[in-house]
């Protein structure tokens, strides 16, 4: 098994933590705030120990400025002004509070998300208008729809529920109010297609539109192939790039019945529709993809991760290929901190949505594909905060 080297840009290279004022550097437990050169050759603060705890415990206040400033439209409004603005034409065009709105505009500038002017007036900063929606469109922009996934109630009162997921186990979801009335996650977003699965909806076609171009370009495996299935394929529109760019691979696009029927008809590409947990219900492929816009198997737990791969691997002939795209945690003592901070929250938000759901490290990759009789080739990273490729041959 090979591993291909990290992109030159390291994912947690691109975040700096600012410095918080009022905290002192002279405590016995904190250092010099020192300069150190990051891998993207840029400047970086190292916060004192003190600092760096004392933003932790504040760090929720970030996301919820955002997720005030989406919910309420701000971006969209500075966006389609195209010029500086006062808080207090924000907040007439918004139909809010103006000393609140004033407040809000005042911490987002804070955050870096506008620029503020020595008039006292606001503009969108590079930052900011990636939170604003397509102006031909007006579709939202799939970092404004992570924002409010990860910020809006649903989420909140799940994540209060991690000090009891601790002691007790299970799931976080499943110790809500929300689960007394919803089947599951995936089904309260159903019930909410306009707050909640709205903004899910947006968070994961973002995430896809963003690592297909990383996929193709990191990922050189396609060019030998001559079919591929990509399981749990949505509408597939992953698919429909990966053909685009290699037309010689006949797509074979699999899901559920009620997502085929509203698929649209793919050059190259068949819809099939079947359940990925009754093998006989996928049809043979010489290769296998698992997946971009939801990375499937960190969706579930390692026995219901199995019945796929048990599905997948009937499916295959001897040698042919399973792509699974999705996280990989370092092993123990192979990376920084900072390479394994966003992997590891990410494994904590899957226990806390999703039952059984969790991010896997290369050992647990290892261990979960062999007992379903895989060999893993090679894990190919995607690009800074992205998922790898997890290559892996039918032994």
């Amino acid at each position: 098994m090979s591993r291909d080297p990290e992109p030159e840009i390291k994912f947690w290279s691109l975040f700096s933590i600012p410095a918080l004022p009022g905290i002192s550097a002279s405590s016995p437990s904190s250092k010099k705030l020192e300069i150190k050169k990051t891998q993207a050759g840029t400047m970086a603060p190292a916060l004192p120990a003190a600092a760096l705890l004392a933003d932790y415990a504040f760090s929720y206040a970030k996301g919820k400025v955002l997720y005030a400033a989406v919910e309420n439209g701000l971006p969209d409004i500075f966006a389609k002004q195209g010029e500086p603005m006062s808080p207090d034409d924000v907040a007439q065009l918004a139909g809010t509070d103006p000393d609140a709105t004033a407040r809000l505009i005042r911490a987002m500038s804070g955050l870096g998300v506008l620029d503020e002017n020595a008039e006292g007036t606001y503009s969108l900063s590079s930052v900011g208008q990636l939170l604003a929606s397509d102006k031909e469109t007006g579709k939202m922009n799939p970092l404004a729809g992570l924002i409010l996934h990860f910020n809006e109630p649903n989420t909140w009162n799940t994540w209060n529920e991690l000090s009891r997921t601790i002691k007790e186990g299970g799931s976080g979801w499943e110790k809500t109010q929300e689960s007394k009335t919803h089947e599951s996650m995936w089904d309260f977003f159903q019930a909410h297609p306009d707050t909640s699965g709205k903004a899910f909806d947006a968070a994961m076609s973002g995430l896809s539109s963003t690592q297909v171009p990383q996929l193709l370009q990191a990922y050189d495996g396609f060019k030998d192939m001559d079919e591929l299935m990509d399981v749990a394929g949505g509408h597939g529109s992953v698919l429909a790039a990966i053909t685009a760019k290699y037309p010689n691979i006949k797509g074979i696009n699999f899901d559920q019945p009620r997502v085929i029927q509203t698929a649209p008809s793919i050059p190259g590409v068949d819809h099939v529709s079947g359940d990925m947990f009754k093998a006989e219900t996928l049809p043979k492929a010489s290769n296998i993809m698992m997946k971009i816009r939801v990375h499937i198997l960190h969706d579930w737990g390692n026995t219901a991760s199995k019945t796929i791969l048990a599905s997948c691997r009937n499916a295959l002939p001897a040698g042919g290929k399973l792509l699974i795209v999705d996280f990989v945690i370092p092993n123990p003592g192979t990376a920084p901190s900072e390479a394994r901070q966003f992997p590891v929250l990410l494994d904590i938000q899957m226990m806390m949505m999703c039952p059984g759901g969790r991010e896997r490290s290369e050992q647990e990759w290892k261990t979960l594909l062999e007992s379903e009789g895989f060999e893993i080739s090679r894990i190919v990273p995607l690009g800074p905060g992205s998922p790898s490729v997890v290559e892996a041959v039918k032994a």
